[in-house]
């Protein structure tokens, strides 16, 4: 029944958003994003804040406030938000087919969300119990733990699972992972929607939608799926800025931006490259006076972000961790235990390991040709690394594992499926040839994070770089048109 409750409370949350969000001038996909990504900043800030102040229970409040700024929203756009129904409905009319099989698949996936057990072993031995560890001594400032990383790593990702874990119940937890998902489904047809007609956009969010990491990871209860979201939705509103701009889309990237770096430490990678790039971009086409005055005209914007962009930013817990871990990301010994001291060799040496991981093929492909020919084909790819890549870089890059290509329904150790491999990759080497300027810089941004990220970070996990294929679905559509 708890359950239940608290769907209806994201509902509410979401549909107010999509409200809020919508205009005459708005794509009902950007309000769909948007509307969803700001349900799960709200919930991220307001448990973060409740912590923070040790008293959980005031949580409640928060939400209950929410609530009654939805109510008002509504009640004040819902002529706005039928017109957005009316024209969702005649989308679903004319891509009929699309749409009864997107519906019977996402119903199925919500299931599984919802009346499935947790399983993943990280949630069990890391992001619930840490949660659980918050809500026994009433605060996210851990400093006695069974594993250091409960207490170091960002936490905007994983406290989301208190609105159910405090009544101590795990169903529903993975529907902020489902959420996530179709902010990636919505902002990806938004974002296509900007370089090709609605039937080549959805021909090429279906592409990325199919991907067999994402589907796995739309149930699973881990943060990589909340920051690939949060990636998006700041592209997203790089896009709408550079066409209008807009105090409430700066102060709600602001916000974005925040909450990326809430859910994992490796959305700075991304937010490096994207910041210096962003910036240049948006300076160039309307220059710092219109920046300028948008910033002095919104003032109370930013005074209303300030404390919820400081709670996200989770500066609060890197000085923790520098005071009681010795590092700001933790203590010495945990974070070279993830790293490797290879460099650019190790980073292009995990590069390639991805190469060979990334067509997942399925495990039933797998079952059909070991019945056939006595030999799975991911073992026939594995051997082709073993005697042509790994003899020339040997270790490089890896961490405390060797590298496996498995195709199994896991979100670890799935791969992005063949559409990544054979249509995706070329994509994303098309656009940055042959893209406009806009596009060129966000393949860019891509680059220049994979490489951050792999001249540190050891081993070959797919989960961690899939931000990579989920954030660059405008560049599927220039090979189409």
């Amino acid at each position: 029944m708890i359950t239940v409750v608290m769907l209806l409370e994201i509902a509410f949350l979401c549909l107010a958003g999509w409200g809020f969000f919508y205009t005459d001038n708005t794509r009902l996909a950007d309000a769909l994003a948007l509307g969803i990504g700001l349900t799960l900043v709200s919930l991220s800030v307001s448990f973060q804040l409740a912590f923070l102040l040790g008293l959980p229970a005031l949580s409640f409040l928060f939400e209950a406030i929410m609530l009654l700024v939805a109510l008002f929203i509504l009640r004040s756009r819902w002529r706005r938000l039928l017109l957005a129904w009316q024209r969702f409905r005649r989308f679903v009319a004319t891509y009929w087919l699309t749409s009864l099989i997107l519906g019977v698949c996402g119903s199925y996936l919500l299931l599984l969300v919802l009346l499935l057990p947790v399983s993943e072993i990280d949630t069990l031995v890391y992001n619930h119990t840490r949660v659980l560890l918050f809500q026994e001594q009433n605060t996210m400032l851990l400093s006695h733990v069974t594993k250091e990383h409960q207490a170091v790593f960002p936490v905007g990702s994983d406290i989301l699972a208190h609105m159910f874990l405090r009544f101590y119940t795990d169903y529903g937890t993975a529907l902020f992972g489902f959420l996530s998902y179709l902010v990636i489904v919505f902002g990806s047809y938004a974002l296509a929607r900007r370089y090709a007609s609605p039937r080549l956009a959805l021909c090429a969010t279906l592409i990325v939608i199919s991907m067999p990491k994402l589907v796995y990871q739309a149930s699973s209860t881990k943060n990589d799926i909340v920051s690939a979201a949060a990636g998006l939705l700041c592209l997203l509103l790089l896009y709408r800025l550079s066409e209008r701009p807009s105090g409430r889309d700066l102060l709600l990237l602001a916000l974005m931006m925040s909450f990326g770096i809430s859910t994992k430490t490796t959305f700075l990678a991304f937010l490096l490259p994207f910041v210096v790039l962003t910036g240049f971009i948006l300076i160039r086409k309307h220059g710092w006076d219109t920046w300028w005055r948008i910033l002095t005209s919104s003032w109370r914007g930013v005074v209303f972000i300030t404390i919820p962009v400081l709670v996200l930013s989770q500066v609060w817990l890197f000085v923790h961790n520098m005071l009681v871990w010795g590092g700001w990301t933790g203590s010495p010994e945990l974070v070279q235990a993830h790293q490797h001291n290879d460099g650019i060799g190790g980073a292009i040496a995990n590069l390639l390991r991805y190469f060979f991981q990334t067509p997942d093929l399925l495990w039933l492909t797998d079952a059909a040709s070991r019945y056939l020919t006595g030999q799975k084909l991911s073992g026939v790819i594995q051997w082709l690394y073993d005697t042509t890549i790994a003899p020339l870089v040997g270790d490089a890059g890896l961490g405390r594992y060797p590298f496996e290509i498995v195709w199994s329904a896991n979100e670890a150790s799935g791969g992005f499926g063949p559409m990544a491999f054979f249509v995706a990759l070329p994509a994303l080497g098309y656009a940055f040839l042959r893209g406009p300027l806009l596009l060129r810089s966000l393949v860019l941004i891509q680059i220049i994070y994979i490489f951050l990220w792999h001249g540190r970070s050891s081993g070959c996990h797919g989960t961690i770089v899939f931000l990579l294929f989920s954030l660059h679905l405008p560049h599927l559509v220039l090979p189409m048109r």
